[in-house]
């Protein structure tokens, strides 16, 4: 994940954090529940979980992702359409020998050296959703739930080859899809910071536990 993007989410986490604050200040005497829909926007941290032979380490990684809830009649029940982009790079790591040649063009030792690349595993979701609230007082809602949907998954892989002192560099990616579950537990504070965490059971390269932070605009009173 590049050091631009993860300073993008970094400030989106304290915008929404300052404008939850700020708002429910303004309309802190209705409780989470007095309203019938949520729409969510938010960003979250990712965590690639299987360790795959070819690659040494999994970074962290990121993501971003919407919502839209619906809670049913006076019940704690509500249901929604999620969707979600995250990206986490696998760090590969290959080592390289050198000949040193003296002045006099005859070799005298090697020089070993290490190389590093990653390659991107991006997955895109889209998920019916069901969750459980319980409100324990006028600010805060304690909530879980799961989603079942589709993951669609690509890989990409960027390729530098050095032939006749030539470098090219070469973008392979493939993908597909898969049936994606996600299980969930979180908070929702001053009707506006949501906070939660869970996993993606997907494609077994791509599943992911997952950490986020979602701002949420209350609609419709009940």
């Amino acid at each position: 994940m590049n050091i631009h993007f993860k300073q993008t989410l970094i400030i989106t986490f304290m915008l929404m954090t300052m404008s939850s604050t700020f708002i429910s200040a303004q309309d802190n005497n209705r409780r989470i529940d007095d309203y019938r829909w949520h729409i969510e926007l938010g960003g979250s941290i990712d965590f690639l979980q299987d360790k795959l032979q070819q690659f040494h380490h999994n970074k962290l990684g990121a993501g971003l992702h919407f919502e839209a809830r619906y809670r049913i009649g006076q019940s704690p029940i509500d249901v929604g359409l999620y969707g979600n982009l995250s990206a986490v790079p696998r760090v590969h790591r290959t080592t390289f020998y050198n000949e040193i040649i003296d002045e006099n063009n005859q070799p005298i030792g090697t020089f070993q050296g290490y190389g590093e690349s990653d390659t991107g595993f991006s997955s895109i979701n889209l998920m019916a959703t069901v969750g459980f609230n319980h409100r324990l007082n006028n600010w805060c809602e304690a909530f879980a739930g799961a989603g079942i949907g589709i993951c669609s998954y690509k890989e990409g892989k960027k390729l530098e080859i050095i032939e006749d002192d030539a470098l090219s560099t070469t973008i392979v990616n493939h993908g597909g899809t898969s049936l994606a579950v996600m299980p969930r537990i979180g908070v929702q504070l001053f009707n506006h910071l949501r906070l939660t965490a869970g996993y993606k059971f997907q494609e077994k390269a791509n599943r992911r536990a997952f950490v986020s932070v979602g701002f949420v605009i209350p609609i419709g009173k009940r």
